[in-house]
């Protein structure tokens, strides 16, 4: 949809002041980007009053960000209509797409935590506990799949984490797609599923002009640069380093563990 596509500005690896954080990055073809909509919770109904958001997936597009695909969802305004403020609500969005999700379904947010926690709940809720919902950490069951966790977490197409334990001061210990466990907050919202992913795997680069209109440079070897600019630059003729391999800022590049191990982190 062309209301919810902008242009990308890239970034060329560089930070605010400038500086070149992620090597190997710039230059590449102009491209488009789509505005996800990844706080399900934060939807502008939510803000005029409404407790509880519905929509019907009307189509999948391939997103060439992270190799997943996107669900272009139109939102259900009926029980807006007396509100003054329907005509700036967006009507449609694009959510991220998971596995087994199709054509025709209906995705929804319910604000009220209290009505999916009780046991008195309608046949109707409990029959919406499909894949590409949304729902706190604190209402799923343990060892659910999870994706788009608070809006951060397992984005990337194919990725997707699991829900593991659930405290009594209301937190919850998650582990992420990089094997990691985190403690987060149990209102934390999540997507219930697997992001569902092209294939990537049969994806081949053949020229190397794919790579530079993607935004990739070459990449410079440590023994072919200078001392000043890495540690195993320097030396006459060709040289293997003389040392372990390091990053370029020396720190040991395999096999040695660079941080401490810490269960977990609050949120």
């Amino acid at each position: 949809m062309k209301k919810l596509t902008c242009g990308l500005i890239h970034s060329g690896g560089r930070n605010h002041s400038g500086k070149i954080v992620s090597f190997c990055r710039g230059g590449g073809r102009k491209q488009l980007t789509r505005s996800v909509l990844y706080h399900r919770e934060m939807h502008p109904i939510l803000g005029c009053g409404a407790s509880f958001i519905s929509g019907v997936v009307e189509s999948f597009e391939d997103d060439s960000h992270g190799f997943r695909k996107l669900a272009l969802v139109k939102w259900d305004l009926s029980n807006l209509l007396s509100l003054k403020k329907v005509s700036t609500i967006q009507h449609w969005s694009y959510i991220l797409a998971t596995v087994n999700m199709r054509c025709g379904q209906r995705v929804f947010f319910r604000k009220n935590l209290a009505l999916l926690r009780s046991n008195t709940m309608s046949s109707l809720i409990r029959e919406r506990f499909y894949f590409g919902n949304a729902y706190p950490l604190s209402v799923l069951t343990i060892g659910s799949s999870i994706c788009n966790i608070g809006g951060r977490f397992a984005r990337s197409g194919g990725t997707f984490g699991r829900l593991l334990e659930k405290h009594s001061n209301g937190s919850t210990l998650i582990k992420l797609p990089s094997g990691k466990n985190k403690i987060v907050s149990g209102k934390m919202v999540a997507t219930l599923g697997i992001i569902d992913c092209k294939s990537k795997v049969t994806h081949k680069y053949i020229l190397a002009g794919d790579m530079r209109n993607n935004g990739w440079r070459p990449k410079v070897r440590g023994v072919a640069m200078n001392p000043f600019d890495h540690p195993h630059g320097g030396g006459e003729g060709k040289s293997s380093g003389g040392r372990p391999s390091v990053t370029p800022w020396a720190k040991p590049a395999h096999g040695v563990s660079t941080r401490k191990l810490v269960r977990g982190t609050f949120f």
